[in-house]
């Protein structure tokens, strides 16, 4: 009895080690090969079945055959397992006033989902905001589309990705660390600038009388370099217009000593 126990509890282990649908083996892998492709600021959509085909290079499609909310469970999984992007997840505030009797299965769809968003990052906006959002996206980075069997009315999930090892709040304090430094830089070197004194230029020597300099503006002629006359020997202009009696010169000495008269001509 024994011996035929052991064979079979041994091949009923191995049995346990694969999964018993290959579909879900090949889904699981197709999945795992996509999200180690994906990393910071690329998109992850969790589509509902009528989500629309974008034709952006960016953009890959895949194809579930599991709800929405058991597709973001095996998501999270290997993004948690991966550890190199933080999933932040965004739904659609509309998911919150769709009642069952238009939508039959939407709460039991809602209470599956908020049973995962405790303890991660999750954001409710407008479904067109998200769209506008994911549109802006596709232009620069890739984004993954899962589409999967659930019929339901803004049943889409988002998620947005970031380093799971650098995220949004330490770049921010980073670059407030760096604006700091090169503003200290730059008053450093502009303290630097204004402490640097000033070497006079080279003023050039007065030209002329230094004790009767010319009047500012006046051009400058040879005859400001012409020595100054004696006061006597000026003759000041009569008020007519005339000249001005003459005051007799000082006489001559002749080299005799003798004084001679100079002759006045009228």
């Amino acid at each position: 009895m024994t011996r035929l126990i052991l064979p079979i509890c041994i091949i009923s282990l191995l049995s346990g080690c694969q999964d018993a649908n290959p579909a879900e083996r090949e889904w699981k892998e197709q999945l795992y090969k996509n999200l180690a492709i994906v990393g910071a600021r690329n998109w992850i959509v969790i589509a509902e079945s009528s989500f629309p085909a974008y034709t952006g290079t960016g953009i890959r499609t895949m194809v579930s055959d599991k709800t929405s909310d058991e597709v973001l469970l095996d998501v999270l999984n290997m993004l948690e397992e991966e550890a190199h992007v933080v999933p932040r997840i965004m739904i659609s505030s509309e998911l919150r006033s769709v009642t069952e009797d238009y939508a039959p299965g939407i709460k039991r769809y809602r209470n599956n989902i908020n049973k995962m968003l405790p303890g991660r990052q999750h954001f409710e906006l407008m479904s067109r905001t998200i769209n506008s959002l994911i549109e802006d996206a596709a232009r620069q980075f890739n984004v993954l589309v899962i589409k999967t069997k659930t019929s339901l009315p803004y049943s889409n999930i988002y998620i947005e990705l970031d380093s799971g090892y650098w995220n949004s709040e330490s770049e921010t304090v980073l670059r407030k660390s760096l604006e700091a430094k090169d503003a200290a830089n730059r008053r450093a070197a502009q303290d630097r600038v204004l402490d640097v004194p000033l070497v006079p230029g080279a003023t050039p020597a007065p030209q002329g009388n230094k004790e009767n300099p010319p009047m500012p503006g006046a051009p400058a002629s040879p005859a400001d370099n012409l020595p100054e006359l004696p006061r006597e020997n000026r003759q000041p202009a009569s008020p007519s217009g005339d000249k001005a009696p003459g005051v007799p010169p000082p006489p001559i000495r002749d080299p005799l000593g003798r004084k001679t008269a100079i002759a006045r001509f009228s």
